[in-house]
């Protein structure tokens, strides 16, 4: 661990599986500041925009609208992916957005895919 630790992240992925770690593990900030470096490094990194909004929402951290604005960075990247629309609806239906959470849900019942399998993210929170 100590290695790991002192080995220089170079790519996002360095920055994402630890923040995947501490947020599992509870430190929720932590987590988050890891994620927030992924996407320094790699601004697209589906994973880290995610997990990001996922951890931003929280009832420990309470930063739903940022939460919803990276659900549709998420959307952007993967249109096809029916999970970013449907997360950012429900974030929208948690801040009194009702319209703007229909959008999101006819969004994601577009993104669904016809063969009834989900493409699952990489590493799901």
């Amino acid at each position: 661990m100590k290695r790991f630790q002192a080995t220089p992240a170079r790519t996002a992925w360095d920055h994402f599986i630890p923040g995947q770690a501490a947020a599992r593990g509870g430190d929720l900030k932590e987590g988050i500041r890891l994620y927030e470096a992924a996407l320094v490094l790699q601004p697209n990194h589906y994973d880290s925009l995610f997990c990001l909004a996922e951890r931003l929402r929280t009832e420990q951290i309470k930063r739903v609208p940022e939460a919803v604005q990276l659900y549709r960075a998420c959307s952007a990247l993967r249109q096809n992916d029916q999970m970013p629309h449907r997360e950012r609806g429900d974030c929208l239906v948690e801040l009194g957005r009702m319209e703007e959470a229909e959008a999101a849900y006819t969004s994601a019942i577009a993104a669904a895919p016809r063969d009834g399998i989900t493409s699952p993210l990489l590493f799901r929170a």
